[in-house]
């Protein structure tokens, strides 16, 4: 009889829990997603009948493992990879992952180490004495570039910021448009907390999220938000940028809906970006109202946000980037590592994504892949910067990425907060 029982955390197999496209179900549309246990066993030592668990209730013993009905296990011996499972995300439910060695002479298992999925969702609050005297700035938090654009499809409205070639067919401008497959609630559950969100209106006049094509009316992220905030005091930066197609007028709306609907639970600029955790407990929401390119052909917009002290500046944030250096992995790493090396006063964003080549030379390439594929087949590589970043100790504010839910970025990112 083997038994199952509970040591120390010692945080050595580095667990999480993130999103993947099941390996049978490659055909499958990103929104197809499997829980799945990343895994990277930091001190090199397992054997064969070592293995993962993902609970849907805390194993403490091998008898309540089994009535907690884990439904994966996974014998593996390499260092570090992927155990997908056949179970798609259910809010509703904690999930535990874990990881289980055996020892050769008692022929007893040992659970080495677990954690609740719900360190997620409330992970600033679990840890809110570890980190309260932090800055905000100070803080590694997990981020989501072009946050909303899960609504994007092939039949989706195309949005005026769009730059690839005109006779594209939607088909292929969706694959290259859409970089989230989650709403931004399940985002917020997963544990990212900056979210990068772009604005215009469509035809029609609604504030939709753009990004080459409409994604979701701007209520529905807003509605996420406040649902998700309520009861919580988990801080939340939202980056509002983009607006070059908004009219004086549809400033005044969005931030009419911005203040209506997060009523109560927005910072004001005068904390500054020296501002701490503890003194964002009770509004916990950083708005930056991004509006420095914001010019449409009646006239150049003027300073929207005077008499708003709700939004920030956007020289509150610093998120770097270059359009001719996001064409390949390699060269965006390289911009990234010069950008750690620089001295950072406010906010700022690590920008770990990746921008298609839009040339008319490009098409083929177009045609046939996606931001989607592009992004799995280059995650390790960020990875490796994560990992290069952990060990050099290198000092990091928000850490952006596309199909966020995919990487074991939070996890990443609450071990940067404990040291």
């Amino acid at each position: 009889m083997t038994r199952l029982e509970i040591l120390e955390n010692n945080s050595k197999r580095k667990l999480s829990i993130i999103e993947k496209i099941h390996p049978d179900k490659l055909g499958c549309a990103p929104s197809t997603t499997f829980l799945t246990i990343h895994w990277d066993n930091q001190d090199g030592h397992h054997n064969n009948d070592d293995f993962l668990i993902l609970s849907k209730g805390k194993p403490n013993s091998h008898s309540s493992f089994l009535r907690n009905q884990s439904f994966f296990t996974k014998h593996y011996e390499e260092k570090h990879g992927y155990a997908v499972t056949d179970h798609q995300f259910d809010e509703n439910q904690d999930y535990h992952a874990g990881y289980c060695s055996k020892n050769k002479e008692t022929k007893s298992y040992h659970l080495e180490e677990s954690f609740s999925f719900k360190e997620y969702s409330q992970w600033m609050s679990i840890y809110w004495e570890q980190i309260k005297h932090k800055k905000v700035r100070d803080l590694v938090l997990p981020g989501s570039h072009d946050a909303a654009t899960y609504g994007i499809h092939s039949s989706s409205e195309r949005s005026p910021d769009y730059r690839s070639p005109w006779f594209a067919p939607n088909a292929v401008i969706s694959k290259w448009s859409k970089t989230q497959s989650a709403t931004i609630y399940k985002q917020l559950v997963f544990g990212v907390r900056y979210f990068d969100l772009r604005v215009a209106p469509t035809s029609s006049g609604e504030l939709k999220v753009q990004h080459n094509m409409f994604s979701v009316p701007i209520t529905e992220v807003l509605d996420d938000i406040a649902a998700f905030i309520k009861d919580k005091r988990e801080i939340i930066i939202l980056h509002w940028n983009h607006f070059n197609f908004l009219t004086d007028q549809q400033h005044k709306q969005l931030q009419s809906l911005i203040k209506t609907k997060l009523d109560g639970k927005m910072a004001p600029r005068e904390l500054g970006v020296d501002v701490t955790v503890e003194q964002l407990e009770q509004t916990p929401i950083i708005n930056i109202y991004d509006d420095r390119f914001s010019v449409v052909k009646e006239n150049t917009i003027p300073d929207q946000i005077a008499e708003e002290s709700c939004f920030w500046y956007h020289h509150s944030l610093r998120s770097a980037y270059d359009f001719d250096q996001y064409h390949s992995c390699k060269s965006v790493i390289n911009f990234l590592e010069k950008e750690l090396k620089e001295e950072h006063s406010t906010f700022w964003v690590l920008q770990c994504v990746l921008t298609a080549d839009n040339r008319l030379s490009n098409f083929y390439q177009l045609a046939v892949d996606s931001v989607f594929d592009w992004t799995m087949m280059e995650m390790d590589s960020f990875l490796k910067l994560f990992e290069k970043i952990e060990k050099l100790n290198i000092k990091t504010n928000i850490i952006m990425t596309d199909f966020v839910t995919f990487y074991p970025l939070t996890r990443f990112c609450i071990n940067q907060n404990l040291k």
